[in-house]
């Protein structure tokens, strides 16, 4: 995949589901789309995923609870509309920035003599580290965010098939934004592939992802500052 996007907006009434995307991995307290499995295609397995090995923002997205978990609709009542706001999904490193400052460190401590017997085996695991960002791409959406995102339009419609049920009997919208970072692109159209593939009827309402207007784009961006860049 090609990325470098952020971000998925997603709602969907008797007329319609919207998908926004933007910025890192999925929101799951701001998604009323279930949880994430792992070993399905739509997340509905007896125990939610677990994650292991992550740290701070570099977690991957890990659900709370099953889709038969959820409380049911009062009776009487069905739904007419759904919304969720997420992030892109699972990513490379945004830039070629801390691992580098880092390993200029290190490259440092080196030419020192000053690194200790697990100190000599970082710098070979960062580089390590560099090579597979450089080779997916600095920014890129990885496999898993493409699974995770796919994941989520699955369980979608899992979790409200009689929505869905009306949105193909009435040709409602499915409207996808995101704030046109390619990674949030690319996730928006792995939320969709992934939605349709699960409830094929509504596959001719899911309108193609499309970018904010010029006055909500900056919104959905965080502010970045430029990182000192390597002495040759």
């Amino acid at each position: 995949m090609r990325s470098s996007r952020f971000g998925l907006l997603a709602a969907a009434g008797a007329l319609g589901l919207v998908l926004v995307t933007c910025g890192a991995q999925s929101i799951a307290t701001a998604s009323p789309l279930g949880s994430l499995d792992a070993g399905s295609s739509s997340g509905s397995a007896e125990t939610p995923a677990s994650t292991d090995g992550g740290f701070t923002s570099k977690t991957p997205y890990s659900p709370g609870q099953r889709v038969a978990d959820y409380q049911a609709p009062p009776t009487g009542y069905s739904p007419v509309y759904t919304e969720s706001v997420a992030r892109q999904g699972s990513r490379a490193l945004s830039s070629l920035k801390y691992d580098d400052l880092s390993l200029q460190l290190w490259e440092i401590a080196e030419a020192e003599n000053a690194l200790t017997p697990v100190g000599k085996e970082f710098g070979p695991a960062l580089r390590d580290l560099m090579a597979a960002n450089k080779k997916l791409g600095y920014g890129n959406l990885s496999g898993l965010g493409v699974t995770e995102h796919r994941q989520l339009g699955a369980r979608v419609t899992e979790r409200l098939p009689q929505l869905f049920d009306a949105i193909a009997a009435q040709q409602g919208a499915i409207t996808l934004t995101s704030s046109g970072v390619d990674r949030a692109v690319d996730s928006a159209e792995n939320f969709a592939q992934g939605l349709t593939g699960a409830f094929p009827a509504v596959a001719g309402d899911v309108a193609p992802a499309t970018p904010p207007s010029r006055e909500r784009t900056s919104g959905l961006h965080t502010q970045k500052r430029s990182s000192p860049s390597r002495r040759s």
